[in-house]
């Protein structure tokens, strides 16, 4: 039964005659990969990478956030439960004056933390770029979302009283890293 035009297989049956239509189609194999394809995992790679890259920053800024937030609403919590205790409109006050000046201690140690971080940054950036750093090298790594595409800085960073001018300038030794001066808008 060696017969070429005669198959015994389960695709058509035994001893049936080989007919090409009732065989399941063969995968083909592909030479190799699209250039958008190649591209295209390049872009998900970068996408990835850059994620990575701001992600703790990001979380240190929404910790931050979280902070005041939660402040707010026990804030809002302790004026809807008083509220209903308050016999006149003095006790009114002082609760408002008392809970005006827990917010405002809240929004101050927030943006403390906030400038602590940028403090650590700004410490290891000096440490990891010794010598070849600049301040708008710094904000640029720091803050990638107020760089322009030109390069610019956001002219906020230059500002009389920019905390990062300010941390820059209390950094900076006068040799490989110099101080930054305060510019006005038109300037920058």
């Amino acid at each position: 039964m060696a017969s070429t035009s005669r198959r015994n297989n389960r695709y058509t049956g035994v001893g049936q005659q080989d007919d090409p239509s009732l065989r399941p189609p063969q995968p083909t194999i592909r030479q190799g990969l699209s250039t958008a394809q190649v591209l295209g995992a390049l872009a998900i790679v970068w996408i990835v990478v850059r994620v990575l890259y701001v992600l703790p920053r990001f979380l240190d800024v929404l910790l931050g956030l979280a902070v005041v937030v939660s402040c707010l609403v026990v804030g809002r919590w302790k004026q809807q439960r008083t509220q209903s205790n308050e016999t006149n409109s003095e006790e009114r006050m002082e609760r408002i004056n008392r809970e005006r000046e827990e917010t405002e201690a809240t929004v101050h140690e927030a943006a403390q933390m906030m400038l602590d971080i940028d403090r650590q940054h700004l410490d290891e950036f000096i440490e990891k770029n010794n010598q070849s750093s600049t301040y708008e090298e710094w904000i640029s790594e720091l803050h990638p979302d107020n760089v322009q595409e030109s390069g610019a800085i956001d002219h906020r960073f230059y500002v009389h009283d920019s905390d990062h001018r300010l941390m820059w300038n209390g950094k900076a030794d006068g040799v490989y890293r110099h101080p930054v001066e305060a510019k006005t808008a038109d300037l920058v």
